[in-house]
């Protein structure tokens, strides 16, 4: 039987929702005219693809770590993340980036959310909207999680909807973030990424790539120029290939986070807004093929903007030590909402080049 049914109609126009196999996963597609989203919903219910039909173009970054669905090569908590790590775009809960322990429960990168199977279902399905669940409950956290996705006919844009539940009679707490990445074709040299006035940059303590590192310093800085060895650097242009790796923080978002990321030789935009008061930090990943040895051997290009609650990437435990992740009561929900957009040539929508992601 089919994750989404054996009886259910389908469709071939207007806003569509199907489902196919993928290396041994249960994968559903949700499109229509302009766009086509796939989930993997055997692991995580990530969003592996993020097709501008019009420009025949995939936004989602491809790791070349991405598994056929076989177990990890090995226990390690980092590895076991990265071996079948697909890029595209990740839910993390409850851990957010290295191993650690989050109310004694031990986690390895990335936390739980991305390694589980997800429930689909479509609860909504007309020829103008569709609208799938994604669920999931945790195993070592006491939460489930619902991601809701829908599309409309017509519309570049799509929303997602996620609600984390604590079911135990106790306080949980938790990071969670969305790890959205993009990568080539559409990330190359002519980007630019944009956002709103008033942002302040934190430099993560490390440099990725410490003995190269582009900034000169750790101390917070407005965006979008860096202090660097040489002068500021302008971190609103796509860092060229062989640039050091980084990770960044961004904050001053308001209630209201917004970024835009612009390829200017395609003339296609990507903006994404979401509820900077449930996850009010930016991450900002940068990996122009720096790394040379594991895990990406020099052969990764992508850049994450990823919305969050709790920071830095070193894990629960130094978010909780300074207050950025959330608490949840006992029965607490909480809901992040997030919408993404593409501009397309032909279509308008979305702000000139050069203004900003607000």
């Amino acid at each position: 039987m089919g994750l989404l049914g054996n009886h259910r109609g389908e469709r071939s126009i207007g806003a569509r929702a199907s489902e196919r196999q993928s290396r041994g996963h249960d994968v559903i597609v949700i499109e229509n005219e302009v766009i086509r989203l796939a989930f993997d919903a055997t692991r995580g219910a990530d969003l592996i693809e993020w097709t501008v039909k019009p420009v025949d173009l995939d936004l989602a970054w491809k790791s070349p770590t991405a598994g056929g669905g076989e177990a990890a090569l090995s226990p390690d908590p980092v590895a076991s993340f990265i071996d079948g790590y697909p890029g595209g775009w990740q839910t993390i809960f409850p851990n957010g980036g290295q191993p650690s322990r989050v109310d004694g429960a031990p986690y390895g990168q990335h936390g739980e959310a991305y390694a589980v199977a997800w429930d689909a279902e479509v609860v909504l399905d007309t020829p103008e909207a569709v609208e799938v669940s994604f669920t999931a409950i945790m195993r070592r956290s006491p939460f489930a999680i619902e991601k809701r996705v829908r599309i409309e006919a017509g519309n570049p844009a799509f929303w997602i909807a996620e609600t984390a539940v604590n079911l135990a009679p106790v306080t949980a707490r938790a990071m969670w973030g969305q790890h959205i990445t993009f990568g080539p074709p559409f990330l190359d040299d002519s980007c630019v990424i944009l956002m709103p006035e008033g942002i302040t940059v934190t430099p993560h303590e490390d440099g990725l790539t410490p003995e190269r590192r582009i900034l000169s310093g750790t101390e917070p800085f407005p965006w979008p120029f860096a202090p660097g060895p040489d002068g500021p650097i302008d971190l609103t242009a796509a860092p060229p290939l062989g640039s050091p790796s980084e990770m960044l923080y961004l904050h001053g978002f308001g209630p209201e986070g917004a970024y835009a990321v612009e390829n200017r030789n395609l003339n296609l935009r990507a903006t994404v807004r979401w509820d900077a008061a449930v996850q009010p930090t930016l991450w900002m990943w940068q990996e122009s093929g720096a790394t040379t040895g594991w895990p990406w051997f020099g052969r990764a290009r992508v850049i994450g903007l990823e919305p969050f609650a709790g920071w830095p990437t070193t894990g629960f435990e130094a978010a909780a030590a300074n207050g950025s992740v959330l608490v949840f009561e006992p029965g607490e929900r909480k809901t992040a909402r997030l919408m993404a957009q593409v501009t397309v040539p032909g279509l308008g929508q979305g702000p000139a080049a050069g203004e900003s992601a607000e």
